[in-house]
């Protein structure tokens, strides 16, 4: 994905850089991460339980990466596009989803063992009475195939996945059957995001063709993932993705230019994400004939 910078000067120079790209998303992802320990009087009865499993899939996770180099290699990855995809959401000069959309990292409880990396919160509007919408991300750079079909066979089975660390605005704690979706980019498009990014350039941030991408992935998704909800009869959560995909496409039309499918199809994953959407669903949904 070919992308011009602004020309030196354009905008206001950032700080600049004394650490490096991971360093920087360490601070990012510390900042917006959920704290489980917030949550222990919520969950009196399993709170020491979780904190105990974590700590030994975070062990495994140790222990394999130290025995493979690639699994650092790809843990750096993860961690800076997490953080990267964190702050295009919250930060007021790219604002990924607009005004009134924010992003948290998921708990260590949800990213290990519910297998969430962020939660997305759509905050409805209060003079209306509307309650805030949540998507769950996935950030991802390969095989987005084998992430769709884990999605298929979940709503098969009739679940997409709850959050158990997390605040609504009742107060109370946890979410059940939030929606779920994946986004990322290939390796090229993270070179360019990342230096953009580290360097504070958030006007070539809020511009860049990958920023419209991200959305088009997500809506992809919600609009295949709300079709296959209704005919499996899950209208609860057809209604959450079907509100996503509308908030997600009023939000794009208000786009000063929406970049040609050109500049962002040649992305890699999200080429794969598109036909691994449209096969693995318009299939399911011929085999059964609904």
């Amino acid at each position: 994905m070919r992308f011009e910078s602004t020309p030196s000067g354009a905008e206001s120079k950032p700080e600049k850089q004394v650490d490096t790209p991971l360093e920087h998303a360490g601070r990012v992802l510390s900042r917006y991460e959920i704290n489980m320990n917030d949550f222990r009087a919520d969950y009196p009865d399993s709170f020491e339980h979780d904190k105990l499993l974590v700590s030994e899939i975070q062990r495994n996770h140790d222990r394999s990466r130290r025995m493979d180099s690639a699994n650092e290699e790809s843990k750096g990855f993860s961690e800076i596009s997490e953080a990267l995809v964190i702050d295009i959401i919250n930060n007021p000069r790219s604002r990924l989803f607009g005004e009134g959309v924010s992003v948290k990292k998921c708990s260590e409880f949800d990213d290990l063992e519910n297998k969430k990396d962020l939660v997305v919160i759509f905050k409805g509007d209060k003079e209306k009475q509307e309650a805030d919408t949540y998507l769950t991300l996935d950030i991802t750079f390969s095989d987005p195939l084998r992430k769709i079909q884990l999605m298929l066979e979940r709503m098969n089975d009739r679940r997409i996945g709850d959050l158990k660390y997390i605040r609504r605005e009742d107060g109370k704690a946890g979410l059940k059957d939030v929606p779920h979706a994946i986004a990322g980019f290939d390796f090229r498009t993270f070179d360019e995001l990342k230096k953009l990014w580290h360097a504070g350039k958030y006007t070539d941030l809020e511009v860049h063709p990958a920023r419209f991408m991200i959305l088009e992935q997500i809506r992809l998704q919600a609009a295949a993932y709300s079709e296959y909800a209704g005919a499996l009869g899950m209208a609860d959560v057809q209604k959450k993705y079907k509100e996503i995909e509308d908030r997600i496409s009023n939000f794009q039309s208000r786009f000063p230019r929406r970049p040609k499918d050109a500049e962002f199809e040649q992305d890699r994953t999200f080429a794969q994400l598109k036909e691994s959407v449209n096969r693995r669903f318009s299939s399911e949904l011929r085999t059964r004939n609904i």
